[in-house]
């Protein structure tokens, strides 16, 4: 237990103060048995768990645009230290039937989810002039994301499966249309 002393600068308006409890920390999401604490803003009428198409196991996470068509997103919880140069994100990744307006992103912020910038992106090529067109990638594929050139900053991280003007195939429970995700892990932070 240790004693602190803080001055108000007489520039500041007020002072925010933050505790940290510093544990190393790798987290991983299957969904195996639901959410898993991953925090979703999404529309209703489609569930992220779903079980139709997989990397590993018997469920993956989806994210699809329903109607009426908005950005869809998977927060992980709290924040996190990028402790290493080895610090990184892992996660199986098919992006399904997807149309150019449409495009799988994982987002990384600095300042407590003011600002987001983007670690990955991948826009979906499935053609609309097709009656059921194929999907962008036929099968899952694994994906490493470095966290070193955030080195020793507090982060916080979320998928975002967006959505601009255009066509877009309208979702149903199998279909095959979205951003799929499974094996979801958060390393050496």
């Amino acid at each position: 237990t240790n004693n602190y002393a803080v001055t108000k600068p007489a520039f500041a308006g007020g002072i925010d103060w933050r505790t940290v409890q510093l544990t190393p920390l790798t987290r991983n999401s299957t969904a195996e048995s639901g959410l898993e604490g991953l925090i979703p803003t999404t529309t209703a009428g489609y569930e992220v768990v779903q079980s139709s198409s997989v990397a590993t196991g018997t469920r993956a996470y989806r994210l699809t645009h329903p109607a009426p068509r908005s950005d869809q997103i998977l927060m992980l919880p709290g924040a996190y230290l990028v402790a290493s140069a080895d610090s990184r994100m892992t996660f199986r990744s098919r992006l399904g039937i997807a149309t150019a307006t449409e495009t799988a992103r994982v987002q990384i912020s600095t300042d407590d989810g003011v600002t987001w910038l983007d670690l990955f992106s991948q826009t979906g090529t499935s053609a609309t002039e097709t009656g059921f067109p194929p999907s962008t990638e036929s099968a899952f594929v694994s994906r490493t994301l470095s966290l070193a050139g955030y080195l020793g900053r507090s982060v916080h991280l979320r998928l975002v499966y967006s959505i601009g003007f255009g066509s877009a195939f309208i979702p149903d429970g199998s279909n095959g249309v979205g951003w799929y995700i499974d094996d979801l892990t958060l390393a050496n932070v």
